[in-house]
């Protein structure tokens, strides 16, 4: 008895080991990438597939150093599922979603809206959906899918890797994926932002192998900054700046550097911000919503070309000021900018009230995005330096010491 309980558990193993939906990977065309646009009343998707043998380097024979690494193919539809459904008309493998690394999608369209795109993907199967998502501003949305790119041989990875090196190192941006976009569409008192990105150079040439081959690339592309959207509609874009102040004010930065003015002869030091902690609440004053933001921050000096004495701490106290006051004015001019310019809530202020003040929130939802508007704000941001290096003194002030 005892070994026909231990036979049965082997026997149901057996019969069902293996993947239910198992394909060959020679019957299916691996997409990369996906670029969304519109064209006479109808989208017109495009698909980046990848050459496996051109991404693992492949041999080195004239065929394989000729070819490019992706092959790129389009379709129309009415919705998006048919436009993918019709790239089968000129492409002999089924596409598997399974490996998309970015989606691109144009300005022309986001600006009406991406909901359709949104949900074919939370219904689609296949994807994964931890894929960055951008929009293009200047160009179609198949110039990024058809671009060939320098250092990593698939573009999309090229572009997703760039996302998430700007994220970690840089703060302009953090790499919204397509889980995120979509959860920040349905939720309550804050809009959603989505990174921007633009070609530089001529499109033409940036299909070409021939981008991938020199030293200086004929087209490349920028993280340019952020779009940011009412409800599911692109309504403009925050520059860089502003988009590190949007970053800031999220609670987003894992790192960044900024340049802070540190004595009355024109010279900067330059602070690294590696801890930055962001607390951002509304209160109700005089039935009014007034919106509150501190932010600690834990600095290091990495270059210091200031007529200081590092030395002595009442000049750190004087550049953690000065590191103070430069976010602080970072973060003024992005909210204003927000406000004036967009009249979009996309820092959640009114997301605080929805978790925090229920029945406040219900009372103001409406209207919310007319009175955050409006809405006056208070920051405080407080800097500790915690490290000036290896080399306490500056180079310029050493000089002056010893002449």
């Amino acid at each position: 008895m005892k070994k026909l309980k231990l036979l049965i558990p082997l026997i149901i193993i057996f019969f069902t080991a293996g993947c239910w939906n198992y394909r060959e990977l020679n019957d299916l065309a691996l997409v990369s990438a996906i670029g969304i646009d519109e064209e006479d009343g109808l989208y017109k998707v495009s698909v980046q597939i990848m050459d496996p043998t051109q991404e693992s380097g492949g041999s080195n024979t004239s065929s394989s150093s000729e070819a490019t690494p992706i092959d790129v193919h389009f379709g129309k539809g009415k919705t998006i599922v048919e436009a993918l459904n019709n790239i089968t008309l000129n492409q002999p493998k089924r596409l598997f979603l399974g490996h998309t690394d970015l989606i691109v999608i144009s300005d022309t369209l986001a600006r009406k809206g991406i909901e359709d795109f949104i949900d074919f993907l939370l219904r689609e199967r296949e994807s994964r959906k931890i894929f960055p998502v951008v929009i293009v501003k200047n160009a179609k949305a198949i110039d990024v899918i058809k671009l060939i790119t320098s250092i990593e041989v698939i573009s999309a990875k090229s572009i997703s890797s760039s996302l998430k090196n700007t994220k970690n190192n840089n703060g302009i941006v953090s790499d919204r994926l397509f889980d995120e976009v979509s959860m920040c569409l349905f939720m309550e008192g804050r809009e959603a932002t989505i990174t921007a990105m633009e070609l530089i150079g001529s499109i033409e040439q940036g299909e070409k192998k021939e981008n991938q081959s020199t030293s200086e690339p004929n087209t490349t592309f920028l993280i340019s900054g952020s779009a940011v959207l009412i409800d599911d509609k692109v309504i403009g874009y925050l520059p860089q700046k502003e988009s590190l102040g949007y970053t800031f004010l999220r609670g987003l930065i894992n790192t960044s550097t900024i340049s802070v003015p540190c004595d009355d002869e024109g010279n900067y030091a330059g602070i690294v911000l590696e801890k930055t902690k962001t607390k951002l609440t509304t209160k109700i004053e005089e039935d009014k919503p007034i919106g509150e933001i501190n932010i600690d921050i834990k600095a290091v000096i990495s270059e210091f070309n200031c007529n200081l004495d590092l030395n002595k701490s009442r000049n750190i106290t004087k550049v953690e000021k000065a590191t103070n006051k430069e976010i602080e004015k970072l973060l003024d001019d992005t909210i204003n900018k927000v406000q004036t310019d967009f009249k979009s809530d996309i820092f959640g202020f009114g997301e605080y009230l929805y978790k925090n003040n229920y029945k406040t929130w219900q009372k103001y939802k409406k209207d919310w995005n007319k009175l955050f508007s409006t809405m006056p704000y208070k920051i405080k941001v407080k800097t500790i330096i915690r490290n000036v290096g290896t080399t306490i003194d500056s180079t310029k002030n050493s000089y002056k010491k010893d002449g």
